[in-house]
């Protein structure tokens, strides 16, 4: 296995725990409104398709 390979493996495995951890205390959080917690799950939804689609790109695979 290529080194670029681990490393964004690595930065996708550290962005997947990250941001799913966060979309729990989102889902959790009573303090800030809706639109806020909105926009924060938005992102760690889009962190986390980030995170697969390179995950995919390094296995070769797109599809």
């Amino acid at each position: 296995m290529q080194r670029s390979t681990i490393i964004v493996r690595g930065g996708a495995i550290w962005s997947g725990v990250v941001w799913s951890i966060f979309a729990r205390n989102m889902l959790r959080d009573h303090e800030h409104d809706l639109r806020f917690r909105a926009v924060h799950l938005g992102l760690a939804a889009a962190s986390l398709g980030v995170a697969a689609a390179s995950w995919k790109a390094v296995r070769g695979s797109w599809w």
